[in-house]
Formats: C-alpha cells, structure tokens, sequence
C-alpha cells in the first residue's frame, strides 16, 4: 500500500516507535531481503545444448527442493495466539 499512495488510503501515524521515525516501507523491504537471503535457493541452473539452435539454453525444469508449506501452515495455526498480544508485559528469558 505504501509503493502505491494513489491507489490506497493513507496509512495511519506508526505507533510502534512512538516519537522515533520508523519507515514501514524499508522495514518490508528488509524483512524480505533477510527472507531471500536466508532461505536462497542455490539449486544450480542447468544449461543444454541445443542442435537445432546451435546454442546453449537454459533448463528452468530442474527440480527444487520445498518446503512443506502445509506442515509451515499447520504449526502456525497450533501455536497462534488465542488472545490479542499484549505488549507491555516484559518477560525476562533464563
């Protein structure tokens, strides 16, 4: 909603950071950049000849690896929040 202003409302004031700037765009950006990084996909890019072209071509058929994004689904539904978090408690981790 932020890249696009003229399509979508305004967004309202952040309250996350009350009185410190806090960009929501580059926080989104961020945060898929450390998705892409962390969970790269370096299935290597296979390339073949091709007689008739007389070149080399890439081969996008090459399988991957995924994840279950079903199991992903399941274990945030058994481990969601049943109530609204709460976030002025401060737990202390042993």
């Amino acid at each position: 909603m932020a890249f696009y202003p003229e399509r979508y409302p305004p967004l309202p004031p952040d309250e996350v950071f009350p009185g410190q700037p806090f960009d929501h765009t580059d926080h989104c950006i961020n945060y898929l950049r450390q998705a892409i990084m962390c969970n790269a996909d370096i299935t290597p890019v296979v390339w073949k000849w091709e007689n008739w072209r007389h070149k080399s071509i890439p081969r996008f058929d090459v399988p991957h690896t995924c994840r279950s994004w079903d199991s992903i689904y399941q274990w945030a539904v058994d481990h969601a929040l049943v109530e609204p978090l709460n976030d002025r408690i401060h737990v202390l981790a042993n």
